[in-house]
């Protein structure tokens, strides 16, 4: 997510609302701190903290990751938030990613969206292009700078995330409207979220954006990047879920919608100030034990005033606790190292997949090309047929030419 006029209260505002949404997540850590540091909240959960800094000492980034050890799986929730340098402007990002690692069969677990995404884009009024990211769609009136601003936002070349636009049934019904109140924040921040307010509404919409891309009273479309209403053939990319399906209680198709919306927006492009972003290792807690050592007494001098063997005994108990400390370091450092061995496994196989559906897309590309050659042989062959009988007005008749492909949008 982008977060526009942003500055050094965009830490305070990510920090605080993830660590209440830690502190009361089932009410199990009431207790997390907000300081920078690895903290063991209980036996099966770690909280690390992290940030960076400019030359100056300011605080340019921050991510917090809870992660969780059940028997099921490991879950790791990650808040990022950086903004971006000093004289570049006052624009942030700000991503919250879920990774599950199973123990056993992947199929039996079921992740969820972190409720965190509600309450970070309900505070920071993300962007996305030249449209606003919300909790709840924004009502969209018959005014037709109300509708051309909508079309605009579909339309950005700069829109990244899908856009998610409702139609108000004609007359009210209880179950869309609960059904909508259930969907829409469930697609916060991975789409933007709009709502024809009225029947004119809708009429106006339809003049505007054309017949194909429309959205019928009671219907629900989900308009990828890169919309094009001046082409009709675009119409198919945005897909939809009719008035009758969205008010009948036996079907489930507006489930969809969400998952639709947070599967494009995983795809989306990463925000640069996101990219090759690297936190240092925790400089402070290497610090404080540092100056644990110093604080111990030298023990000629404290012989004067002190038991030396009491003065032993605070120096084993000491080293005792920093020893036990750098050990929860190492066991989290060999951790972490398994997650990202299997997290890059992960991205593997999935790069792999990627690279068999290309050559597959290939290889049809070819299958086509090569029937396409085909139909042209077949074609030459026909037309010197019909010259050596004489049909020469039929063998150099033209076909008609299809529709051409437009070669830009139309300007908006």
């Amino acid at each position: 997510m982008m977060v526009p006029g942003a500055d050094r209260v965009l830490f305070e505002a990510v920090r605080s609302e993830t660590i209440t949404w830690i502190k009361t997540k089932k009410n199990r850590h009431p207790d997390a701190p907000s300081t920078s540091g690895v903290h063991h909240l209980d036996a099966a959960t770690v909280l690390t903290s992290q940030s960076r800094y400019d030359e100056r000492g300011a605080e340019r980034a921050l991510r917090i990751q809870l992660r969780e050890d059940r028997p099921e799986a490991t879950w790791r929730t990650t808040v990022t938030a950086v903004l971006a340098p000093a004289g570049t402007g006052d624009k942030a990002a700000v991503a919250v990613s879920l990774e599950c690692f199973p123990n056993g069969n992947p199929d039996s677990l079921r992740p969820g969206r972190p409720a965190i995404v509600e309450k970070l884009v309900a505070t920071l009024k993300p962007v996305d292009g030249c449209g606003r990211l919300t909790v709840h769609a924004l009502q969209v009136t018959s005014a037709r700078a109300q509708v051309n601003d909508l079309i605009e936002v579909l339309c950005d070349p700069d829109r990244h995330l899908p856009v998610v636009v409702a139609a108000r049934t004609t007359e009210p019904d209880p179950l869309w409207s609960q059904r909508m109140r259930q969907v829409m924040p469930q697609c916060a921040g991975s789409a933007g979220l709009y709502l024809l307010a009225d029947e004119a509404a809708v009429d106006a919409f339809r003049h505007e954006i054309g017949e194909h891309h429309r959205v019928a009273p009671g219907a629900v479309r989900t308009f990828l990047p890169g919309t094009d209403p001046a082409w009709p053939p675009d119409a198919a990319r945005h897909r939809f879920v009719s008035p009758a399906r969205m008010r009948d209680p036996a079907d489930r198709a507006w489930n969809a919608i969400a998952r639709s919306a947070q599967r494009h927006a995983t795809q989306a492009p990463i925000p640069e100030l996101l990219r090759d972003l690297r936190f240092p290792d925790d400089e402070a807690a290497t610090q404080r034990r540092r100056d644990a050592l110093t604080a111990i007494p030298n023990p000629r001098a404290a012989a004067d005033t002190l038991n030396e063997l009491r003065h032993l005994r605070e120096e084993n108990a000491l080293l005792l606790g920093l020893l036990r400390t750098a050990d929860e370091e190492i066991e989290e450092k060999r951790t972490s190292t398994r997650l990202a061995e299997r997290a890059t496994a992960s991205l593997e196989d999935q790069l792999a997949r990627a690279r068999q559906d290309a050559l597959d897309h290939l290889q049809d590309a070819v299958e086509a090309l090569e029937e396409t050659q085909r139909a042209q042989t077949e074609a030459s062959q026909l037309r010197s047929r019909l010259y050596q009988q004489g049909r020469h007005e039929d063998a150099t008749d033209p076909l008609d030419d299809p529709d051409p492909l437009p070669t830009s949008s139309p300007s908006r």
